[in-house]
């Protein structure tokens, strides 16, 4: 197994990777992206094809995804031997137009229903929103705009619960010394993180709930597959929050998962 990942963002899937892979006896080979070049990567494609290294993670951002993908396609190999795990929430988003012809197997993970009227309403108002200060093309948003939209809605449900209680939050009086030795604390951060811990709320990516750690609880993530007509859905994993994982079933299961 082979799993790409640029160093700032792969270490919590490459550090679940290597356990597995130590519990299950696997061998796995780790590329940091980020020292790759344009060449580099070519060559090692060679090399997998050598050395049959046909199961391959790819842990990395939408955009360096896609040209991850298309750089792949422009090789024209065949594929069909092996098996391209995107570690991404946003499978949807990507272009595998040309990735697609050369016959992989390939399984990645969708967070944003798109059929939701919500997701639909939102995306219409975006792109109906007139501004004479964007420059750019407007595109439909995705993941991780959803996701920046759900967090803004996440901070302004847990300050209002907080007005509501009538916790004063302003920095008043004592607010803490941040850069004092040792830091003095602001008091008010405990009522902070406990309003934002008990937010409970239906966004853009699905049910938003925290456990006591802060870590998103109780949602819901679509497991793609990419066959030869295109995208499809094949499993339902509900994420719970000690990141144990149950299914619902849409009749079948992923293959080779």
């Amino acid at each position: 197994m082979v799993s790409f990942q640029p160093q700032e963002a792969g270490l919590t899937v490459l550090q679940r990777i290597l356990d597995t892979a130590a519990e299950r006896n696997w061998q796995v080979t780790s590329i940091n992206l980020d020292t790759m070049t344009e060449g580099t990567f070519i060559k090692l494609l060679a090399d997998l094809d050598y050395k049959k290294d046909f199961q391959i993670i790819i842990d990395c951002e939408l955009e360096r995804l896609n040209y991850i993908l298309n750089l792949i396609a422009a090789q024209k190999r065949n594929l069909k031997n092996y098996h391209y795990i995107l570690a991404n929430l946003g499978f949807l988003d990507l272009n595998v137009t040309e990735f697609q012809k050369l016959a992989p197997n390939v399984t990645g993970f969708q967070l944003v229903n798109k059929t939701n009227p919500a997701v639909e309403k939102i995306n219409q108002d975006w792109m109906g929103f007139d501004s004479k200060d964007l420059k750019l093309t407007r595109k439909r948003f995705k993941y991780t705009g959803a996701l920046t939209y759900d967090g803004v809605n996440v901070m302004v449900n847990a300050f209002q619960n907080l007005r509501q209680q009538r916790i004063d939050i302003s920095r008043r009086g004592n607010a803490g010394e941040c850069l004092a030795n040792p830091p003095a604390p602001w008091g008010q951060g405990i009522d902070i993180q406990r309003a934002l811990q008990q937010v409970r709320l239906e966004g853009l990516t699905g049910h938003i709930q925290f456990n006591e750690r802060g870590h998103r609880t109780n949602y819901t993530l679509t497991v793609m597959e990419l066959s030869h007509k295109g995208p499809r859905k094949v499993l339902l994993l509900i994420v719970s929050s000690n990141y144990q994982i149950s299914n619902l079933s849409l009749g079948q299961r992923a293959s080779r998962f």
